[in-house]
């Protein structure tokens, strides 16, 4: 017989037959542990490791056979127990298989027994290998960093390892799959899941799960159904991979790239838009105004004296006076209005539909705005701007990009009111620049 190396615990009171049985064991290549008795074999079922299988002749005298099988089964429900007779149609194995005896072998002199038994052997070691593979398949899920758990086919919750409880909370019995998910979160998505699970399909998102702290956290969700043998499927496995930290992450990133952005957009000195990003929203803004025949105005803006004011009071003052002005002008612009520094003491607006005579009323109210200036330390400086003007339908038929070229028109504008002494605003009309107030 092929050696099968099974644990088998003997219970027989016979020394001698005890011996023979024990010697024919070992020499099929099993591990024989002899017990004199009932109670010794009850000890042995009692340890950590079991034996494998317990052959118990029927001929105890310490304990009824029938008392002994129901003890021993109670003890050890895994491991078989094969009763050794002498009487095949003994009314007494028939109790026994009734009780949960595993098999019945008869004894004889030649150990012919053994090839009865041999088949029970191998039935007992491939049990013990399955066993074996299933708990450390078991060991292996609890063991897992991936939360898992079992779902009916009716939705069902039917059990989960221990990294799901720590992230769901413990099952009640009573939990279903869709309570898992917060409704808020993306209907078609869990409507998908759910359908995996209800028709036995394949399936993998990204979904937030209801914590078992009532809060969401973000996980992404596989779905396999469990295949029995024929093909039947019994059930689904789906995995939760927690993946807050990636999130987190990825909106700290979002968080950093949009001040980066806000950051190149903005002037370092005055926190208002600079240069380029004023540009840019003029190129949008303007081809929006042409396209739908809307208004639109730029102002160019140039501080006044503003040379004598570093020469005679120095940088500090003069950065300060840019400050102010671009905080001055800011606080009295409309919800819309763009404000940018230009380049040193030069600063730009863009008044999305605006026209040229609102545009003139809102100029108007800047250097209005500024000249109440009243700079810590120099109380006595008077701060003044120059202002030019000029609007989308100015740069019609103009050479060139629109946004340039009504940059240009608005700058000439400018350099028109600063020859006038400053302090003042000048519109570009049709290629005659006017001046619309003096200082």
């Amino acid at each position: 017989m092929e050696s099968l190396g099974v644990h088998v615990l003997l219970v027989q009171h016979d020394p001698s037959r005890r011996d023979a049985v024990a010697d024919a064991l070992r020499a099929a290549g099993h591990r024989a542990e002899s017990a004199p008795g009932a109670a010794a074999a009850l000890a042995a079922l009692a340890r950590p490791s079991p034996p494998d299988l317990v052959l118990v002749d029927e001929a105890l005298r310490d304990m009824l056979l029938l008392d002994f099988l129901q003890s021993a089964l109670r003890m050890a429900r895994s491991t078989p127990v094969v009763v050794l007779g002498r009487d095949e149609g003994a009314a007494q194995w028939m109790e026994a298989a009734r009780l949960g005896a595993a098999d019945f072998v008869l004894a004889d002199r030649e150990g012919c027994f053994l090839h009865t038994l041999a088949a029970r052997l191998a039935s007992s070691q491939a049990r013990r290998s399955e066993e074996e593979a299933a708990g450390r398949l078991a060991d292996a899920l609890q063991s897992t960093a991936a939360a898992v758990l079992i779902v009916e086919r009716s939705g069902h919750v039917e059990t989960m390892n221990a990294a799901c409880e720590r992230l769901l909370g413990p099952l009640d019995g009573t939990r279903r799959i869709a309570d898992l998910f917060p409704l808020d979160h993306d209907p078609r998505l869990k409507a998908d899941l759910l359908e995996a699970v209800d028709v036995g399909a394949e399936w993998a998102g990204e979904l937030d799960v209801r914590s078992a702290h009532g809060e969401s956290v973000p996980c992404i969700v596989t779905s396999s159904p469990i295949h029995r043998s024929g093909g039947r499927i019994d059930g689904t496995v789906i995995t939760l991979r927690d993946v807050s930290d990636r999130v987190a992450m990825e909106d700290a990133l979002r968080a950093a790239n949009r001040r980066l952005a806000e950051q190149a957009s903005r002037d370092p000195l005055t926190g208002i838009y600079n240069r380029s990003y004023f540009r840019d929203v003029l190129s949008r803004e303007l081809a929006r105004a042409m396209r739908y025949g809307d208004s639109l105005a730029v102002l160019m803006i140039d501080q006044d004296r503003f040379k004598r004011i570093n020469d005679e009071h120095g940088h500090a003052v003069g950065d300060l006076a840019i400050c102010r002005v671009a905080s001055t002008l800011a606080s009295s612009l409309r919800d819309g209005d763009v404000l940018a520094r230009y380049a040193g003491d030069e600063f730009c607006v863009l008044l999305p539909n605006t026209d040229r005579e609102h545009a003139v009323v809102v100029a108007e109210r800047l250097r209005d705005a500024v000249r109440a200036i009243v700079l810590e330390g120099v109380p006595e400086m008077t701060l003044g701007i120059s202002l030019g003007l000029a609007t989308g339908e100015d740069v019609v038929g103009q050479p060139g990009k629109p946004a340039d070229a009504l940059l240009r028109l608005a700058d000439d504008a400018l350099f028109a009111s600063k020859r006038r002494g400053g302090n003042c605003v000048s519109v570009w009309e049709s290629g005659d620049i006017g001046a619309r107030a003096a200082s």
